[in-house]
């Protein structure tokens, strides 16, 4: 996919996302107006929401962004599963950590003392950089690769030396020529 292909596949992603963070801030302003019923959990419902609806656009995308990304990391010089681990390393550390950071923010609002939540935030935050450091591990070979020089191109012959000019027209004359190129009288010594 080219990367025009890809901005128009994620413009729904995105104009979702800023929706999510300008949704519930609208919503709390409205509902902390005066004569509003204050403390409502609408704007944490809604940044939920909006954050299921973005991950649900984005887990659609994975399967391009997967090749995507195989086929950027096969031209890197190593072993075919190694590629397909490393990629698939890598699309599962970004799926968890597109979930945590949409999600847990706004389960904070909703559950603002839950103890369980909190020990699901911790395992995230631990998984989430248990796995970044994998896919790091794992790209070092990737990283150190070197493509191998180009093959310099043959050197392209100099140009033929000029003999003079035509004694019939003037025109300019070299030494690969017969006759002149404009007036087709015989060049003596030519070819």
């Amino acid at each position: 996919m080219t990367v025009n292909e890809w901005k128009i596949k994620l413009r729904p992603a995105g104009l979702l996302l800023a929706c999510y963070f300008a949704g519930p801030l609208l919503a709390r302003r409205w509902l902390d107006a005066p004569g509003a019923a204050g403390g409502s959990a609408f704007p944490d419902i809604l940044q939920a929401a909006l954050g299921a609806a973005i991950l649900y656009l984005l887990f659609g995308l994975a399967a391009p962004l997967r090749g995507e990304l195989t086929e950027r990391l096969g031209g890197r010089g190593q072993p075919r599963e190694k590629t397909l681990e490393l990629t698939e390393k890598a699309a599962s550390a970004a799926g968890y950590l597109c979930a945590a950071a949409l999600l847990l923010p706004p389960l904070g609002g909703l559950f603002p003392n839950s103890r369980l939540l909190g020990l699901v935030k911790l395992c995230a935050v631990v998984y989430i950089a248990y796995t970044s450091y994998v896919v790091w591990k794992l790209s070092e070979p990737f990283l150190a690769y070197v493509p191998p020089p180009e093959q310099a191109a043959a050197p392209e012959a100099p140009p033929a030396a000029a003999l003079g000019r035509c004694a019939k027209c003037g025109q300019q004359l070299d030494a690969s020529m017969k006759v002149c190129a404009f007036c087709g009288q015989p060049v003596p010594g030519g070819e």
